[in-house]
């Protein structure tokens, strides 16, 4: 069973034109109108509609491994303005350092969370893709770049095993990614596309309700290809750490 939209978010924002050394601050809001039902489950959304965003540099990964690299990390903070339509009071998580230091004023910057649990960001400027990272198929990718999960091959393959086992299901789902004409399905690690660079660390895997794909695309040259692939392996799993409301 999926999560309620109360446990979820789908935020923007534009980059500040005041950045810091130590990163900028500024409010979010929904990035789609919320049509009110009365039920709370639906109408709230985890940090609430309008929150502030603080980045700030959080330092070194602790407890480094292959999963969780070793990187000068900063800190996405999204504060709830009230408790109305909010879930939760705080609510963070981290990218690579460079990742930030990537972004520019006037960049438009998404932050989402899926049903699913999945975290996942964008940076846009002037409405292209600089690099989204996370579960990229839950943020907005710009007029040239699409992710999807090719939900209708997936179910012909499926067929076509199910011939001699019929219990048989995918563990793992690939991403198809496609950057104007060009187009790739990714189990693996890498692939360059076009003006565009993919890194996967795992497509979307099978269950109730399932984990998001949890990868990085981003424009060559425009963000370092180590900060968009370790920020990626930040965001995997359960990297979202949530304060609740102080009885």
């Amino acid at each position: 069973m999926s999560m309620p939209p109360s446990g979820t978010f789908d935020y923007v924002l534009t980059v500040p034109e005041r950045i810091g050394d130590n990163g900028f601050e500024c409010r979010a809001a929904v990035r789609k109108a919320i049509v009110r039902t009365g039920d709370r489950l639906f109408d709230s959304r985890l940090v609430g509609t309008t929150p502030l965003v603080r980045v700030a540099d959080a330092g070194l990964t602790p407890d480094a491994s292959p999963q969780r690299p070793a990187v000068m990390r900063s800190r996405i903070t999204l504060t709830a303005a009230s408790r109305q339509q909010a879930t939760v009071s705080e609510a963070s998580f981290h990218v690579d350092t460079a990742l930030v230091s990537s972004m520019r004023p006037g960049d438009e910057l998404h932050l989402a969370r899926t049903n699913c649990g999945g975290l996942g960001l964008s940076v846009l400027r002037g409405g292209e893709l600089v690099v989204a990272v996370g579960a990229v198929t839950a943020v907005p990718l710009g007029p040239k770049v699409r992710a999807t999960i090719p939900g209708d091959l997936i179910e012909d393959a499926t067929a076509v095993f199910q011939r001699r086992d019929p219990g048989f299901r995918f563990r793992e789902c690939p991403v198809e990614v496609s950057v104007s004409s060009s187009r790739s399905i990714l189990y693996g690690p890498r692939r360059n596309i076009e003006d565009y660079r993919v890194f996967l660390v795992h497509g979307f895997l099978a269950g109730v309700p399932g984990t998001n794909e949890c990868g990085a695309i981003y424009h060559t040259g425009a963000c370092p290809d180590a900060a968009a692939a370790a920020s990626a392996m930040l965001m995997d799993g359960h990297a979202l750490s949530m304060c609740t409301w102080e009885q």
